[in-house]
C-alpha cells in the first residue's frame, strides 16, 4: 500500500458557481458553439479554461523573511464547484486566499457567474488528485447558508 494519508490543518475555501448549471445547459443546445470552436459546448469549455487560467495565476507567496517561496496553494475545480486551501501556517495564506476570492469573483462576474462559498480553518487533506476532510464538510455546510452571492468566513 501507498504511504498513510493525514490531515494538514488548512485553511479551505469552498466555492459554488451560481448559474452554471444553466451555462451548461444552454451549452447543449443546437447553435451554442462560438467563434472559436464550432461544437455545442465550446461556450462552457473557454469559460471552464478561463477560470483555470485564472486560478493558475500564482505558485510563490512571499516569506516571512521577505523572500518568495513555494505556496502550499492547492486548488480543485469540479463542475461548479472551486476548492482552494492552504497550510493554516502559512505566513499570509488566509489573505492570500481572500485575494483568490477577489480574483475569482472579477474573473467570473466578466462572464455573468457569480460565486458563493465559505472559508474555514481545520483539518483537510488536499493534493493534485483529491481534497476531503472535516474542513471541507463544514466549508460546504456554510456555502447553503449562504443564500446569494457572497463568502462567508466562519
Amino acid at each position: 500500500m501507498g504511504k498513510p494519508i493525514r490531515y494538514e490543518e488548512r485553511y479551505c475555501l469552498f466555492l459554488d458557481i451560481l448559474g452554471f448549471k444553466e451555462v451548461v445547459e444552454q451549452s447543449a443546445q443546437p447553435g451554442a458553439g462560438t467563434a472559436r470552436s464550432g461544437h455545442p459546448a465550446g461556450g462552457i469549455y473557454f469559460s471552464l479554461k478561463q477560470i483555470a487560467n485564472s486560478l493558475k495565476y500564482k505558485s510563490a507567496v512571499v516569506g516571512a523573511n521577505g523572500v518568495m517561496k513555494a505556496s502550499s496553494r492547492v486548488v480543485t475545480q469540479f463542475s461548479d464547484s472551486v476548492v482552494i486551501s492552504y497550510h493554516a501556517t502559512e505566513t499570509g495564506g488566509l489573505a492570500e486566499m481572500l485575494y483568490d476570492v477577489l480574483h475569482l469573483q472579477l474573473t467570473l462576474i466578466k462572464r455573468g457567474l457569480l460565486i458563493r462559498g465559505a472559508i474555514t480553518k481545520g483539518p483537510l487533506h488536499h493534493d493534485k488528485d483529491f481534497v476531503f476532510g472535516p474542513a471541507l464538510n463544514e466549508a460546504a455546510e456554510l456555502e447553503k447558508v449562504a443564500m446569494y452571492p457572497r463568502v462567508i468566513v466562519d
